[in-house]
C-alpha cells in the first residue's frame, strides 16, 4: 500500500520509527519477524482503524531474505495457528498492523548480526533480548554464530509411501508395531501427493524437534560439521524428461543443505554415506515410524529401502538423472571447477554405467527365462555392485587411477563379491593390495590393449550369448526362443 503518512514518526523500543525503516517484531503472534514499515496511522486520527490505544504501524514481513530454516519456522508457527499446513508464500504477513512498542529498529545491528536475524528464531531472539536489556545499545561481542553461508546444496533420494487402516486392524483383533507393518500396503507417489498438506505439516512438526539452527547437522562428524551449517530434510515433487522425451515426475526426499565452505568430492561422498545411515534410521528421531493422519487411515513416509534403485544424488547428479542436463555437461562442469579427481571419478562412473548397460542389454534381449533363472545370482551381484560403486563408495585417487586402466572395471569388483554380506569397501581394499596380481592375470582387458588383443577371460554373459547363438543355429531349440510362453525376459526384469 502507498503511504500517505511518510513523514510521521512513532516511538519504538529503541528509538524513532518512520516509513521505510526495517524493524523486527517481538509481538507473540509475529515473534521475531523482520519487515519494512509501509505506513503509519496515529492514534485518534481518521486513518486509525482499530481499537488499539497506540499508534498503528503497518509492516510488510513477507521479505525473501529469510534462510530456509527461518521460513520453515515461520511456516510451522502459522500452521500450528491454523491447524493445517501453510506454505510461506501464502502467509498473511505482507500488511500487518503492529503496535510501535513491539518493534525494534534494526539499524543498530552490525551487518553480520542483521544477517543472523534472518537465520533462525533462536538467533533473532537472543539479539532482540540484548537490545531490550541494554535500552537499544548492543554491548560486547555477540555470542551467535553468524557464519555466512557460501552456497546451498540439495540431496535427492527416492521415497516409499504406505497406508495403514487402524480400524481394520482393530476389527481383526490385531495390535502392536509388527501387526501394523504386516498389514499396511504401499501406495504410489501419485496417490501420496494427494496428502501433501498432511505430509508437509508432519515434516514441520518433526523439524520442531530438531536443532532450530543446524537441524540434523548437529549429528555430523566433526570434519563435515565445520563445513555444513544446516541439514533439513523435506518432501517435494520433482519432474524431468526421460530418454524418450516423456515428462516424468515423482515425490522425493529433498534434503536442503546450507554450507559455510565448499565441499570437496571426498567430503560429498562421506556426507552421502552418513546421510544414507540417517535415512535408514527413518531420519531424525524416526520420522519414518510416526503415522500421519489422513482421513481414517495412517500414512507412513519411508525414506530408505534395500532396493537396487535407491540413490542419493546431488543437485547436478539429479538433473542428469531427470534428463534436465546431459551427463557430458555435468562432467564438463566438474572439470571446469579445476577438480581433476572429481572429473576422473565422473569418467569412472560413466564406464561402470557402460559396463552395466552392456549386461542389461544381454539380460533383456539375449536371455530366455531359463537363462535368467540360471544366472539370477549373477544378475543380483552385478546390480548390487553397480549401485554401490555409483552411489556409495568414497573413492581415493589411487583407486580411480587403477580402475580406469580397465575396459570393464565393474567385472573386477563384482567377480570378487560372492556373498550378499560381503563388504564392497573391503573388496576394493583387497584389489588395491593386489594390483600387480590383478594386472598380471590378463583376465580383464586393459584400455591400452583393447584394440590390440581380445581378453582371455569369458564372462558369464558371454557364455549366455554363445548359448543363444547355438540355439539360433539349432532349429529344435528355436521354439523356446520364439514361444512367448517361454520367453519372458522383459517381465522378469
Amino acid at each position: 500500500m502507498a503511504s500517505r503518512n511518510a513523514n510521521l514518526v512513532v516511538s519504538g523500543i529503541n528509538g524513532e520509527l518512520r516509513v521505510g525503516d526495517i524493524v523486527i517484531s517481538i509481538d507473540e503472534d509475529y515473534s521475531y519477524l523482520v519487515g519494512t514499515i509501509i505506513d503509519i496511522s496515529k492514534f485518534g486520527t481518521l486513518e486509525h482503524q482499530n481499537s488499539n490505544v497506540t499508534d498503528d504501524v503497518y509492516v510488510d514481513f513477507s521479505g525473501d531474505n529469510y534462510s530456509f530454516q527461518r521460513k520453515s519456522e515461520i511456516e510451522m508457527m502459522f500452521s500450528d495457528l491454523y491447524d493445517e499446513y501453510k506454505p510461506y508464500n501464502e502467509l498473511p504477513i505482507d500488511e500487518v498492523i503492529m503496535s510501535p512498542d513491539m518493534l525494534i529498529d534494526t539499524s543498530i545491528f552490525e551487518p553480520h548480526e542483521f544477517e543472523a536475524l534472518h537465520k533462525s528464531e533462536e538467533a533473532a531472539k537472543e539479539l532482540c533480548n540484548r537490545v531490550i536489556a541494554d535500552n537499544g545499545f548492543i554491548k560486547g561481542e555477540s555470542t551467535i554464530d553468524t557464519k555466512s553461508k557460501i552456497t546451498e546444496e540439495h540431496l535427492y533420494s527416492p521415497l516409499r509411501f504406505y497406508l495403514h487402516n487402524p480400524r481394520e486392524e482393530e476389527k481383526n483383533g490385531e495390535d502392536g508395531i509388527y501387526d501394523l507393518f504386516d498389514n499396511r500396503y504401499e501406495i504410489s507417489d501419485v496417490q501420496a501427493s494427494e496428502h501433501m498438506d498432511a505430509i508437509e505439516l508432519a515434516i514441520r512438526r518433526d523439524r520442531d524437534k530438531m536443532d532450530k539452527v543446524h537441524g540434523l547437522a548437529e549429528f555430523l562428524p566433526e570434519g563435515l560439521k565445520e563445513k555444513v551449517w544446516s541439514i533439513f530434510p523435506d518432501v517435494d515433487y520433482t519432474n524431468g524428461i526421460d530418454q524418450n522425451g516423456r515428462l516424468i515426475g515423482a515425490l522425493h526426499c529433498v534434503t536442503k543443505l546450507e554450507l559455510t565452505a565448499e565441499l570437496t568430492q571426498q567430503d560429498m561422498l562421506e556426507l552421502k554415506d552418513w546421510w544414507r545411515g540417517q535415512l535408514s534410521d527413518g531420519w531424525g528421531e524416526g520420522f519414518e515410524y510416526r503415522e500421519i493422519k489422513v482421513g481414517n487411515e495412517e500414512l507412513y513416509v519411508v525414506p530408505w529401502s534395500h532396493d537396487f534403485d535407491f540413490y542419493i544424488d546431488t543437485q547436478a547428479e539429479f538433473d542428469v538423472r531427470m534428463g534436465n542436463v546431459l551427463p557430458a555437461d555435468a562432467l564438463e562442469s566438474a572439470a571446469s571447477d579445476n577438480n581433476p579427481l572429481e572429473a576422473k571419478i565422473g569418467m569412472l562412473k560413466e564406464r561402470f554405467d557402460a559396463n552395466y548397460e552392456s549386461y542389461h542389454d544381454t539380460w533383456v534381449n539375449g536371455c530366455t527365462t531359463h537363462d535368467l533363472i540360471e544366472v539370477a545370482e549373477h544378475i543380483v551381484n552385478i546390480r548390487r555392485t553397480h549401485d554401490y560403486l555409483i552411489n556409495e563408495h568414497v573413492y581415493t585417487e589411487a583407486e580411480v587411477d587403477f580402475l580406469l586402466k580397465f575396459k570393464t572395471p565393474l567385472d573386477i569388483i563384482s567377480d570378487r563379491c560372492g556373498d550378499p554380506d560381503d563388504s564392497f569397501a573391503k573388496i576394493i581394499d583387497s584389489i588395491m593390495d593386489t594390483q600387480d596380481w590383478t594386472l598380471s592375470r590378463a583376465r580383464y582387458e586393459l584400455i591400452a590393449d583393447s584394440a590390440a588383443k581380445p581378453s582371455r577371460y569369458t564372462s558369464v554373459m558371454a557364455h549366455i550369448r554363445k548359448s543363444q547363438e547355438d540355439k539360433r543355429n539349432n532349429p529344435s531349440a528355436q521354439k523356446y526362443a520364439k514361444n512367448p510362453k517361454y520367453n519372458h525376459g522383459d517381465d522378469v526384469l
